[in-house]
């Protein structure tokens, strides 16, 4: 059967998801007879289909992303007009309150008022509505609007400025049921204790998009003009106009920097700015932070900035700058071992020092040196045995003490040293493969699992917001990568890396 019409059988296949031999016998009988304007039509029939298929799929792709804009911008929107959110127990006690803004709220005041309301109704016999999706009533109090939602033996208020949106009113009702499904034993044997309830802010967070009104701040580590270099238009004047609002304050609000870039005249629409924002956030390039924590996060991240400014300043050898209280003979020895390391490795070490008690910073500067003293031996140690190994030729062994080699490398932040040592690994890998497929499956299968591990925990420290510890374990993953010949894996691994901005 000619090649074109077997490609196209299979797009057929791929697309349906299914076998048709009577397409094949089909195409085979017009072959036969010759009838070409049937074999053409029936062509450009399947050429369409896929073409269709595949413009189906990016259309749906469309779609999904303009809603999750569209739902962004209205969360944004119904944020502004949010004052607080109250959980109350059918006792009348408030179990659990959250502020989105900062004015003055008496949460015993209110909710006794609205528990008294409550009380009205039932006692008026107001019929109530059966329909599930039912968000209680609205009232008016002082300057505010009250929305109010009943759950099982709670009811939670929701106070805003004006009038709210049938968004707001899903959002609420979408709380009320998390809250609910989350705390159902602690409300049903509530008797008091509302330490329990703590946690409910990750539930505001998540279905109010609540961190959108909290400072946030550029990562104090990053350089702003690297950064810049791998983002959009709109994320680069994002950039610019988050920094000229942190350079006053020391950190900036979303509804400042819309206001900076509206007055700026640029003409990107609020949803634009939205989704570039959010898209920076979880590149790492921004931070938030509550403002009960904001007192500490400032102090942390104003010392950031001022070290590392300090040392894009200081001589090479000077990498960590002298500290108060603590003795400059260690802060030497400690400069000594990272003056042969990576750029990202000192940063590393010093962002951990940063997050330090200034009371444990010289313990923590003698133990990182002591450390790094004893792995200097083991490499050592492993760098003659390696050498007796290459005489004798044993490439597995060989390959197993480089790997420990690359290991000790790795940990002691000689991360140039340990990218040669992937490269030689690899080349020893090869010629295993050629001698011993046995041998190579074995280790292959060993730094599979290492890879994974590494990836694994490179996610996990870049949810808590480590950064630099998570860029360090992807270049681990990244140099098994090398050794294993998957170069589709090192390219993906690199496009993490450089995302975070590190």
């Amino acid at each position: 059967m000619n090649k074109t019409f077997k490609n196209l059988i299979k797009i057929l296949n791929r697309l349906t998801g299914s076998k048709y031999p009577e397409i094949e016998r089909i195409i085979n009988d017009a072959m036969n007879r010759g009838d070409i304007p049937f074999l053409t039509d029936f062509s450009k029939l399947l050429e369409d289909i896929e073409y269709n298929f595949l413009l189906g799929n990016e259309a749906k792709k469309v779609r999904t992303t303009d809603r999750k804009i569209k739902e962004l911008t209205l969360k944004y929107s119904d944020l502004k007009n949010l004052d607080h959110l109250m959980v109350i127990h059918e006792s009348g006690v408030s179990m659990y309150n959250y502020s989105f803004a900062a004015k003055y709220f008496d949460a015993n005041l209110i909710s006794g008022f609205l528990t008294a309301i409550d009380s009205f109704r039932d006692a008026s016999k107001i019929k109530k509505s059966n329909n599930k999706n039912h968000t209680g009533f609205e009232l008016k109090y002082a300057d505010f609007i009250v929305l109010l939602n009943p759950g099982n033996k709670f009811k939670v208020a929701l106070i805003m400025d004006e009038k709210p949106s049938p968004s707001m009113r899903l959002s609420l009702l979408e709380f009320t049921n998390k809250f609910e499904s989350e705390y159902k034993r602690e409300i049903e044997n509530f008797r008091g204790n509302l330490t329990k309830f703590e946690n409910a802010d990750k539930i505001v967070k998540v279905v109010f998009q609540s961190t959108l009104l909290f400072p946030h701040r550029i990562k104090s580590e990053i350089n702003i003009e690297e950064l810049k270099q791998n983002l959009n238009n709109v994320q680069k004047i994002i950039i610019d106009k988050a920094y000229k609002l942190q350079k006053e304050v020391n950190y900036f609000l979303l509804s400042s920097l819309i206001e900076e870039m509206e007055e700026s005249n640029h003409n990107i629409q609020l949803e634009n700015i939205l989704e570039n924002f959010c898209k920076l956030k979880k590149s790492g390039a921004l931070i938030c932070f509550s403002m009960e924590e904001m007192d500490e996060v400032l102090e942390k991240e104003i010392e950031k900035e001022s070290i590392f400014e300090l040392t894009n300043t200081l001589e090479d050898d000077e990498i960590i700058s002298p500290m108060v209280g603590v003795p400059q003979k260690h802060i030497d020895k400690v400069n000594e071992h990272l003056r042969n390391t990576s750029f990202l490795f000192q940063r590393f070490i010093i962002d951990e020092l940063i997050g330090i008690p200034k009371t444990e910073k010289t313990k923590y500067l003698k133990d990182r040196f002591k450390h790094w003293s004893k792995k200097d031996k083991d490499k050592e140690k492993i760098k003659r045995s390696l050498q007796d190994l290459r005489e004798k030729g044993d490439k597995y062994k060989i390959i197993y003490e480089m790997t420990r080699y690359k290991e000790l490398c790795e940990e002691l932040g000689y991360e140039e040293t340990a990218d040669k040592i992937s490269n030689e690994i690899s080349r020893f890998l090869n010629d295993l493969k050629m001698e011993n497929i046995k041998l190579y499956d074995e280790l292959r299968e060993s730094f599979n699992k290492s890879l994974t591990k590494y990836i694994e925990k490179a996610e996990k420290e870049i949810i808590e917001e480590k950064f630099l510890r998570g860029a360090l374990l992807y270049k681990k993953a990244m140099r098994i990568s090398i050794y294993l010949g998957d170069q589709d894996t090192v390219k993906y691994l690199e496009k993490l890396i450089s995302n975070l901005g590190v």
